[in-house]
């Protein structure tokens, strides 16, 4: 199942050195009386998408104005909130705490949000928060302690009266802390690329080079993948990624990998895998049996 938005609720800022993002859940203040109706502790790293922007129809799809793609772990809780029918009153309640706590990235409320169907549904996978969209509230908040935290919240009224509070909490986390040389030529050999998030290229610069040094006839090529910007023709994509994937290379080659055993390309937009995955660099096997 598919989940976008990421939601936290939290009363104080958390404190440092936190060992899973369990822990930071003990921290979610609740609103009187609520309960829990469900829980999940994706204890996990990887890829999860922030809405930072209405949900809108396009080409008959429903996708969200603005985003980002946010690595880490991740936990989520859906609170029912008995005797409670204002949305406002309880979206205020957390509003205030989150608020003390971080930037808000975004915020909208009733039809303003876009499809509560697909917000329920699609963006959180919990049907029970399906309501009028007159009565839904959406916000992102991100704060930065010794860890960066994604925090959103979602309250929503269903047609039957009951009010109900999605909570989800990201604390970020490289997925590539643990990568070494060995890891990643196993990688190259089993799937022929490796694939790096555009965003945490400086983290798998030191594995590349001890794989090179692992495996003197190893050939890689680095290839860059970015979407199309607002205003760019798709060969000015191309172009800029072909200087993402050149720049990556020089500092290879600076750390000590001869440049001969490297080639650069950049292809844009043109080879998407999916919407987490486009602005993206990959190594690709090239060869590992012969001299270059």
């Amino acid at each position: 199942m598919r989940h976008y938005a990421l939601t936290l609720l939290l009363v104080f800022a958390p404190s440092p050195g936190f060992a899973s993002a369990s822990d930071v859940s003990k921290l979610l203040p609740q609103y009187p009386r609520a309960e829990l109706v469900e829980f999940e502790d994706t204890r996990t790293v990887a890829t999860h998408e922030v809405i930072t922007g209405s949900l809108r129809s396009k080409g008959g799809n429903t996708v969200p104005e603005e985003s980002r793609f946010v690595t880490g772990r991740r936990v989520a809780s859906t609170w029912a909130i008995p005797d409670e029918q204002r949305t406002d009153r309880v979206y205020d309640f957390y509003r205030e705490r989150l608020t003390a706590l971080g930037e808000v990235l975004f915020e909208c409320q009733g039809f303003d949000c876009g499809s509560s169907n697909h917000w329920a549904n699609n963006v959180f996978g919990r049907q029970i928060l399906f309501g009028p969209p007159r009565d839904q509230h959406y916000l992102v908040v991100r704060v930065e302690q010794q860890q960066t935290y994604y925090v959103a919240l979602y309250v929503t009224l269903r047609g039957t009266r009951k009010l109900y509070a999605h909570t989800d909490v990201i604390v970020e986390e490289s997925q590539y802390a643990n990568l070494n040389g060995a890891a990643l030529v196993e990688s190259l050999i089993r799937d022929g690329r490796f694939v790096i998030d555009a965003g945490e290229q400086d983290s798998v610069v030191t594995p590349v080079v001890e794989a090179m040094a692992q495996e003197p006839l190893l050939r890689i090529a680095v290839v860059a993948h970015e979407r199309k910007q607002r205003g760019e023709s798709v060969e000015q994509a191309i172009a800029r990624s072909r200087d993402l994937a050149e720049a990556y290379r020089q500092r290879l080659v600076a750390a000590g990998v001869n440049g001969t055993r490297l080639s650069a390309y950049g292809v844009g937009p043109l080879s998407p895998v999916d919407r987490k995955l486009i602005d993206r660099i990959e190594i690709v096997l090239i060869s590992n049996d012969e001299k270059p």
